[in-house]
This record gives structure tokens, sequence and C-alpha cells, in this order.
């Protein structure tokens, strides 16, 4: 009967040692590691198992031994053994020198946790306090969840004054820890009623918290299970099954099963590249404060522009000062009648096209609708960076038409014809009248450098400004379906139109202004360009024009369907500029 026992205990303990055995196999393991200090610890788990299980096989083998061997008979009477003082001693100090080395093995892992550095493992010499840490997190633990609270901007001057008391900026998530892979983080914990154990499985981390204290935790996590995907601005996992718990450890209520959280390390926190960040960025709050500058250079231009004009105004007859050496010699230090509307039409144009309109919507627009409405960014970023960088081709096309053959346009910010668009006809040749032909027979004429008689820089100049235009056109388009796209779609939930804030409702009046008459201008642009370049007539009479010796052939337009096209955008345009 006794051997029988003896046997069950023994098989008891075979299929114990088994099941270790295969545990790793079956996945009944360590978790995976992520801590910068998980190795160490890992290691001290192994020297204690391997430790322990060496004298748990000879204990319970000499037990089963013993079991089998000396069982006990009938009739045959145990021996009184009183002990052996030698084997007492022995099996006293190995396990007080087990103990005694693995408490000096664990005094460097330990310091590794708090982040202290040292000079050898033994003896022990701290060189310093605690690193400064790279994000710093209030986790309160209360029934049933964890409440982690991250400060916004930088790092707490103060950082355990922060973790008592707070701010009113500060950002609340629950039941997620989110931190960056190989950052310095330092969890400030709390509990409101009873106590909790914060237990982080995945970075062999634990601690207690304790009513009306606040105990620190320091860790380093050197693996990702998350990234921050850019184009739709979610976080996606990098592997489904890298999902990595947060629990509580410490039996605390009916519900304690409830308390449970997820750790998310998202990629390594990295120094945005310059171009990604400044130039090709389609965060709405970048794009928004690019539009702010680029006024602010488009307006300095324009103001140059103005102060030019304001000089000829207070020398109009005599050599200006300063700049008057800068001008071509033949103009004797004087500014030319045609340089002169030259300037207050490109001045107007950069003022009204460039500054006012684009600087107000582009900025405003940008950096507040999402803000307000509860978006995270506009619904199409890659529309809305395009939205923007047009501006600069068009900018530079304009200002590039003071250089070319002829000068830039002159005719005015509202480039009425037929001042604007005689003078350029492509394809044909210039013939001069013959000599005794009647003024009044029509010559087709078409001046080689693009000077029309009608106007300075009637040529090549303002086919610059016109093109330039188009592209402030469709640029301010796609701004505008971006904006009624975002409000309409975009909302957050309980966010209705009748709860916008009035500052969003004018930007959404504006885009629908902008969405409706910007097409009618652009076109406009478009048919004036067409008049230039390959000699339509939208805009140019059925009689003709006649500019002292030079005629033109009979159109089949009129120039008063310049004025309808343009005045249909600029009335609006005058709300455009206001209701921002």
């Amino acid at each position: 009967m006794y051997r029988c026992w003896g046997l069950l205990f023994a098989a008891v303990n075979l299929a114990a040692i088994g099941l270790f055995v295969i545990s790793p196999a079956m996945g009944w393991w360590l978790p995976k590691n992520i801590a910068s200090y998980g190795a160490d610890i890992d290691h001290l788990f192994y020297l204690i198992l391997v430790a322990t299980g060496f004298f748990f096989i000879v204990t319970q083998g000499t037990l089963v031994y013993c079991m089998l061997r000396f069982n006990a008979k009938e009739g045959v009477k145990a021996m009184n053994i009183h002990g052996n003082t030698k084997l007492e001693i022995i099996w006293t100090a190995i396990p007080a020198i087990i103990l005694i080395y693995i408490g000096f093995a664990q005094t460097p892992t330990w310091a590794k946790m708090k982040y202290i550095e040292i000079d050898t493992w033994f003896p022990v010499r701290y060189k310093g306090t605690n690193i400064e840490s790279d994000l710093h997190v209030t986790v309160l633990g209360r029934q049933w969840e964890w409440r982690m609270r991250y400060p916004q901007g930088n790092i707490p001057a103060d950082p355990q004054a922060w973790a008592d008391l707070g701010n009113l900026h500060d950002l609340h998530v629950v039941n997620e820890l989110h931190v960056w892979k190989d950052a310095k983080v330092k969890i400030h914990l709390k509990t409101q009623d009873v106590i909790h154990s914060f237990f982080m499985p995945n970075l062999r981390l634990k601690q207690d918290a304790l009513p009306g204290k606040i105990m620190p935790m320091v860790f380093s996590p050197i693996e990702a299970n998350v990234r921050y995907n850019p184009t739709t601005k979610m976080i996606e996992e990098l592997n489904p099954s890298s999902t990595w718990e947060i629990a509580c450890a410490e039996l605390c209520g009916g519900n304690h099963y409830r308390m449970r959280g997820k750790l998310f390390v998202h990629e390594t926190k990295q120094k945005p590249r310059f171009l990604t960040t400044y130039l090709f960025s389609q965060d709405h709050k970048m794009i928004g404060i690019q539009f702010l500058f680029s006024g602010l250079i488009f307006f300095g231009i324009g103001g140059l522009l103005a102060l030019l004009v304001r000089l000829q105004l207070a020398w109009p007859d005599g050599n200006l000062p300063y700049i008057g050496k800068w001008f071509p010699q033949s103009w004797g230090g004087k500014m030319s009648p045609e340089f002169y509307t030259m300037l207050f039409t490109m001045h107007a144009s950069i003022m009204i096209f460039f500054v006012i309109i684009p600087w107000l919507t582009g900025t405003f627009g940008n950096f507040l609708i999402p803000l307000m409405i509860g978006a995270r960014d506009m619904a199409f970023p890659k529309l809305n960076m395009f939205s923007y960088w047009v501006m600069w081709p068009a900018f530079i096309i304009i200002l590039a038409s003071f250089f070319v053959d002829g000068g830039a346009a002159s005719s005015g910010w509202t480039s009425y014809p037929t001042l604007s668009n005689v003078g350029a006809e492509a394809g044909l040749e210039k013939i001069p009248l013959k000599p005794g032909e009647p003024t009044t027979s029509y010559t087709v004429f078409k001046d080689d450098s693009f000077n029309s008689p009608a106007a300075p820089g009637a040529g090549m100049g303002q086919i610059f400004w016109l093109v330039s235009l188009i592209f402030v056109g469709i640029g301010s388009m796609m701004g505008s379906v971006n904006y009624i796209t975002t409000i309409l779609n975009m909302r957050a939930p309980g966010m209705d139109l009748m709860r916008m804030p009035l500052t969003v409702w004018s930007l959404f009046i504006t885009a629908i202004l902008q969405a409706l008459a910007l097409p009618v201008l652009t076109v406009a642009l478009m048919l004036q360009l067409l008049d230039k370049l390959i000699a339509t007539s939208f805009f140019l009479p059925p009689g003709g024009l006649s500019f002292g010796n030079w005629h033109t052939t009979p159109g089949g337009g009129q120039p008063l369907l310049w004025q309808h096209l343009f005045w249909f955008y600029s009335h609006p345009a005058v709300y455009i500029m206001i209701l921002p």
C-alpha cells in the first residue's frame, strides 16, 4: 500500500517536470521582453529557476527514493536518528551562499531599472541621481480603470508638483499607455481608492499603487508594436499578435478582472526631416503657418511696389532719390510712365490675389476649421498641400514678368480689354499700312517684341499675368472644395451645423463663394489668354480696333463680357476678404 503511494507521488513529480519542459513549446512561458533591462531580469529568473529547479529535483527525488526504499513494514521498527550536525550546517550554508550571490547579482539590474549609472557591479557606487526622463506620465488607479495623464508641451520643470496637481492642458487617456520606443519613461503612480498594482508583464515591471503616495516607475521599451500612418493619420499595429497587456496584480474588489489596459509602444520618435515637416507637410496647422508667412512675404514685396509708386508721386518731375541711379540711363534718373503703370498694376494684383484673399482664407481656414469642428485634419490633406504650393509658381511667374521683353502687365488689376488683350496675336505677320491706303481699312499686325500700341506690357507681360492668376484660381478652388468637404463631412459627433462657431460659418460661406465664383474668373482668364496666344476674339469687338496707323482684324466678341465675368468673381471677393 505504501509503495503505491510512493509510485503515485513519483508519477506526479515526473508529470510536473514534463509539463515544465514542454511549457515553452506550448507558449506557457515568459511574455515577450520589450524592456531595456528585461534581459537582466530574465537572466535572474533563469538563475533562480536553475538553482531552485536543481534542488527541487534533488529533494523530490530523495523523497521518492525514501518512500520506496524505507516504507513501513509490519514487524519492523524504524530507527531513531538524533541528527547530523555537519549535514545541517551544509544544507544551511549552501542556501545562504546562493541567496547572498543572488542578492549581489540582482543589484546592477535593480540599478538599471532606476536609471542610475554604476561604475562596477561590486562594490556598487552610484554616480548620480535618476536620469531625466523623456516622457512623464501620471497613472491613476481607481475601480476599475487606469487613467493616464500626459503633460502637453515640454517636460514639466517640477514633475512631482505636476504629478500632484497637473494642469488644464494635460491629455487624459483611459486604459491606454502610449510611449515611444527607446524613450525613457517615468510613471507617477497613484490611487484614489484601494491598493492597486500596476503590472506590465512585457516590461517585467510591477509597482503597487498606495493611497496617499506617488510611486515612481521608470522604464525604456526597446521594441514597438504600433506605428503612425501619416496618410490615414491613424495608429496601425505592426503585428496583430503583439498586444501588450497592462493588468492589476492586486485584488481590488469584485470587478478586479475588468481593470485591464493596453501598452502601445510607437516607433522611435525621430526628428522629422525638414522637407517632410516644412515643405511637403500635409498637416493642416503647418499649411496654415505656411500661408501666413508666405502672405507676409507677398505683402512685403507688394508693399515695396507701393513704396516705389509713392516715391514717384513725391518727386513727379525730378530725379528719384536713392533709386534713380538704378534705372536705365535712357530714363535719366526718372521713372518712366510705362514703368509706373506696371508698378501700380502689379502692386494691386499682388495685394488682392496673393495677400488678402489667400492669406485670410488659407491661414485661418487651414488652422482653425479642423480644430473648431473636432476633425483630425482636412478631408483631403494632399489636395490641401497642393493648394498652397501652386501659389509659389504663380507668384514667381508674375514677378518674372518684370524681366520679359516689354515689361510687366500695365492694364490695372482688373485687366480690362481691349487695353489688355491687344498686341500679341500669335502666328501673324507685322504688316504696315501701304502708302496711299485709306486709314479705314483693317490690317492685321503682330509686334515682334510683344509690345502693344495700346499699353506697355500688354504682350508677354500680360501673358505672364494671366498664367499666374490661372494658377491662383486653381489653388483657391482646391482649398474651397477641401474646406466645404471638411465642414460637411468631418465634424465631431454632436457638432451639427447650428453648433458650429461663427468663425467656421464665415469660412464655410467664404469657401462656397469661392467655389461658385472662381471657376468663372479662371475661365475668363483662359479666354483672354487664348485671345493673346492664338488670336481668338472673345473680347475683341466686331469692328476691330485702330491704334494710330495700326489696325486689327474685325473680332466677334464683346469687351464688356470680360467685365461681367471678372466682377462675377470680384464682387463676392469683397465678402471673401471681410467674412473671416
